[in-house]
């Protein structure tokens, strides 16, 4: 599991680190539970490696204008089909196509950029980006996917301020 400290997340495993604008907040493990609709018991580190499937949200930080940034890790079986999924470059193409179907069900227009590679933070990740019209408000979310070992480490970067994906990505760098 990651760490925060003061204004900076840092994830020993995953490489990488954070840093949170000051006006920004992270999330207690019980919220982010809540989020997930899970007990604060998933983020018991050593039942998440003896699983064979699983997936958590590590980190969660959130400015009070609704723009965010989540980190999450995925193994295994965690998806219904893990030939589909478990490949960064396949995961961050179904994810969107699954963000997108999901606001379009629900009468929003949405678009999908195109993907591509990025650096964030030192590693390499497969990126699309998701807009979404919501009642005027333009939504877009950042969507970044990396393969480590048996985890898929993703990040979603969520803004309807218009924060770029360059602004986004500067608040990470490379854990030593």
């Amino acid at each position: 599991r990651g760490t925060v400290s003061g204004n900076f997340y840092t994830n020993s495993f995953a490489e990488m680190s954070f840093a949170k604008p000051d006006n920004w907040e992270f999330l207690t493990d019980t919220e982010i539970a809540a989020l997930q609709g899970t007990a604060a018991e998933v983020f018991d580190e050593e039942a998440f490696n003896n699983a064979s499937e699983a997936s958590v949200i590590d980190m969660y930080a959130k400015a009070a204008t609704g723009d965010n940034v989540y980190i999450s890790f995925s193994k295994g079986n965690a998806f219904t089909d893990v030939d589909k999924w478990f490949v960064a470059d396949k995961c961050v193409a179904a994810t969107a196509e699954q963000i997108k179907t999901m606001y379009e069900s629900a009468g929003y227009s949405a678009s999908i950029g195109e993907q591509t590679g990025v650096s964030v933070g030192g590693r390499d990740y497969q990126k699309v980006a998701v807009e979404v019209s919501v009642a005027g408000i333009t939504m877009t979310q950042y969507c970044y996917f990396a393969q480590v070992g048996v985890y898929i480490v993703s990040i979603v970067c969520t803004t309807t301020t218009g924060m770029t994906e360059a602004q986004f990505e500067a608040m990470f760098s490379k854990a030593a």
